[in-house]
């Protein structure tokens, strides 16, 4: 059999069974295919994607969303030059429109909210240092190194995919224009009958321009609200009350305020956490029997799922702190705070920080005479996780080095506890008071 090479008029080759012959050129048009519908299918899941996990199905992409249309009919009605720079430039913005709803997406996972493009940076921060405190820093860099890696992969393939997809379209220019103004008219007609293919997602998408413009509203929001908040700062009514007229029912008695992280109002109403409720039914029958009384009350948080920071400050300040924004900013001014009026009024003030790792200014801001932080406080125990110790341990500081100090005045501490706060690599168990010691103890008194 004898093989024909392609004639002079451009006809492919045929082999005498008068099939087609394989060749670089039909090759080369199967990969510019292929390219073709992952560029198309890259670019389709980064308009359609969900910014909440419990969105993310299947069913979340089958949309159309009306700013693929918009950038196809700009890009076929440009000249060539401008057009490779705006495809170029439309590709990078989906990219970040992508890494913004992926960054949305843990943030909801984690603090239950979007993430905040105007305050929220410093967070990340946070994050590693959870995650070297977690797993180590060599698993921490890793991971950080990643996440960078993706998003400049994100930047890069969105881009290619625009400019691959401006090409097909321009190489078949007529056809193109007639689909885009085909799909126009039935995505009109999907939004103005409320078409869904399944319940709850509209055929219709606008996804990528809410989520555009929810953010613009966050950013104009968070830097109006420094106005707002300088105002709220500025309303003190009791930074000029003298000492002695301050918190007049509580003389004489310690007080210590105890953040317990993390589960709030699941905690004791959730039947999954069932076992909290009779914890707390036995202490208070073992503090009545003692001649002590309890009472309880919800306060509601400004923050879920993280960052109980902001909690905290809300409750020691008086003011409503529910953005990273807003903590720098109360950390700048003389507000008179919870610890503050306690120290006005002849308290000792304490902070015991078992969760504090490195530095931390805010304690002299919140009028704490003396603060421990984790380093501070002698622990010689296993490390138990991100927090280093568990909370008998913390407890058993702020009992040895403050309360029970002779002939000493009363104390207010602040202690947020840890146990509960995040996971440990083993669990301790309660042990006799007089057993906790430096905490080496727990080297043995902890189980897997």
């Amino acid at each position: 059999m004898t093989n024909h090479t392609d004639d002079d008029t451009g006809r492919s080759a045929a082999d005498d069974t008068g099939q087609p012959a394989e060749g670089p050129g039909r090759g080369r048009r199967v990969r510019s295919a292929v390219a073709g519908v992952l560029a198309a299918l890259l670019v389709a899941a980064a308009l359609t994607a969900p910014d909440e996990l419990r969105e993310l199905s299947p069913a979340a992409f089958l949309r159309l969303p009306v700013e693929a249309l918009v950038a196809a009919a700009l890009l076929l009605a440009l000249a060539p030059r401008p057009r490779r720079v705006v495809a170029a430039l439309t590709g990078a913005a989906l990219g970040l429109l992508t890494v913004v709803k992926l960054t949305d997406l843990g943030f909801r996972v984690a603090w239950d909210r979007p993430f905040d493009l105007v305050s929220d940076w410093v967070l990340f921060d946070d994050a590693y240092g959870f995650l070297a405190g977690s797993i180590g820093r060599a698993g921490a860099i890793g991971i950080a190194v990643g996440i960078v890696l993706l998003a400049v992969a994100l930047f890069v393939l969105l881009a290619l995919a625009v400019l691959r997809l401006t090409g097909m379209l321009v190489a078949h220019h007529t056809g193109a224009t007639r689909a885009v103004a085909a799909l126009t008219v039935g995505w009109v007609a999907c939004a103005a009958f409320g078409v869904r293919i399944v319940p709850g997602v509209p055929v219709a998408d606008t996804g990528a321009t809410a989520l555009v413009r929810d953010h613009t509203i966050q950013v104009r929001g968070g830097l109006a609200d420094r106005d707002v908040f300088a105002a709220e700062v500025a309303t003190d009514q009791f930074r000029n009350t003298p000492g002695d007229e301050l918190l007049t029912a509580l003389r004489g008695k310690d007080v210590v305020v105890a953040f317990v992280e993390s589960y709030g109002r699941d905690a004791v109403e959730e039947q999954e956490f069932a076992q909290v409720g009779v914890v707390l039914d036995e202490g208070t029958r073992r503090l009545r029997a003692a001649g002590f009384g309890s009472r309880s009350a919800f306060l509601t948080s400004p923050t879920a799922g993280g960052g109980s920071w902001l909690a905290h400050a809300t409750l020691l300040s008086g003011l409503w702190i529910n953005s990273e924004q807003r903590h720098r900013s109360l950390l700048t001014t003389d507000r008179l705070t919870l610890g503050g009026a306690f120290q006005r009024a002849d308290w000792r003030t304490v902070g015991v920080m078992p969760g504090a790792l490195a530095d931390w200014p805010e304690g002299k801001f919140y009028g704490y005479d003396q603060f421990y932080p984790a380093r501070d406080m002698g622990y010689r125990g296993p490390k138990l996780g991100y927090f280093l110790m568990p909370d008998q341990y913390a407890l058993s500081v702020l009992q040895r080095r403050e309360r029970a100090m002779a002939g000493r005045p009363p104390v207010m501490a602040e202690i947020p506890l840890t146990s509960s706060h995040s996971p440990w690599t083993s669990f301790p168990r309660v042990i006799d008071w007089k057993d906790v010691g430096d905490g080496s103890v727990y080297h043995r008194n902890s189980a897997v």
